[in-house]
């Protein structure tokens, strides 16, 4: 299998713009499947696009990342970190916005609506989700970079159905995630929960929030992560904030009831509270040994 960051060569890239300027892709099916856009999306694009701002859509959004990493924050200030080889799924009123603007990406997004509220709710689902591209969606990517390089003058209508059976694909992944979560295995649920308790290490996650994310129980994820951690979610979130703030108590130009209410503390005393016991120094003492 072509690694992801391969899959998509210059010339395609340029064909795919020149259809999307051109809005010969937008369609609609016999399913009630509306196509709006499919597109790329490069960081240095994107960094030079002025006033981007927490925004929603009245479609569904997949974004599949070819290289690179992106981040995302949500309306309740939580964090997705999409990967090379990963996908994020946002559907339709889900306010969000890009927020690493440092980082490199290659992405291709895809936009969608139904226009049959029988198959939108019975194939979609109203939760933002992160998974990884299987071998369907490589497959099908890699299919429609060989059409559009192709040029035999079908490539728009083999385009249409590659588009189509991707979405019912990804419909069908998220429709069974409580059940396989994409075909990801229990190391593969620990490392994506790890990575979304440190990226919002500075707001106060619940261990109910850790599972949801994941799809499992509280109860399940809490013994599946023992298992593979050898400490609670818990001790890991306390884990995960302490070194967040340590990290700022380095910069002494921030006071520590600034890192406090950074680290969404009601108050300096609670911070101190929480700090000493997990490090069983205060914040103070810890700054003064860096």
């Amino acid at each position: 299998m072509v690694p992801m960051k391969n899959l998509f060569s210059k010339k395609a890239i340029l064909k795919l713009k020149e259809l999307y300027r051109k809005s010969l892709i937008s369609t609609e099916n016999e399913n009630g499947i509306n196509i709006v856009w499919f597109s790329p999306n490069f960081s240095e694009e994107q960094r030079n696009k002025p006033n981007l701002k927490m925004h929603c859509h009245t479609f569904y959004e997949v974004h599949f990342l070819l290289d690179g990493s992106a981040t995302y924050q949500t309306k309740d200030k939580s964090l997705f970190t999409v990967n090379a080889g990963e996908f994020l799924f946002i559907p339709p009123e889900k306010k969000h916005i890009l927020v690493d603007e440092s980082g490199s990406f290659k992405k291709l997004g895809l936009t969608f609506s139904c226009s049959d509220t029988k198959s939108e709710s019975y194939v979609f689902k109203d939760d933002l989700f992160c998974g990884v591209c299987d071998d369907f969606v490589k497959n099908t990517l890699s299919n429609i970079s060989h059409v559009l390089v192709s040029g035999n003058g079908a490539e728009v209508s083999i385009l249409k159905n590659c588009l189509f059976a991707l979405i019912l694909h990804m419909a069908d992944s998220v429709t069974t995630k409580s059940e396989d979560f994409i075909g990801a295995p229990s190391d593969e649920r620990v490392t994506r929960a790890k990575r979304f308790i440190e990226d919002n290490a500075k707001r106060d996650i619940s261990v109910g929030e850790v599972a949801a994310y994941v799809y499992l129980s509280s109860k399940q994820f809490g013994r599946l992560f023992k298992q593979a951690e050898h400490m609670t979610v818990t001790d890991f979130i306390a884990k995960c904030r302490c070194d967040k703030a340590k990290k700022l108590l380095g910069n002494k130009n921030i006071t520590i009831a600034e890192i406090a209410e950074t680290m969404s503390f009601s108050n300096e005393y609670n911070f101190n509270r929480f700090f000493k016991r997990v490090e069983g120094i205060t914040p103070g003492a810890y700054r003064m040994t860096i």
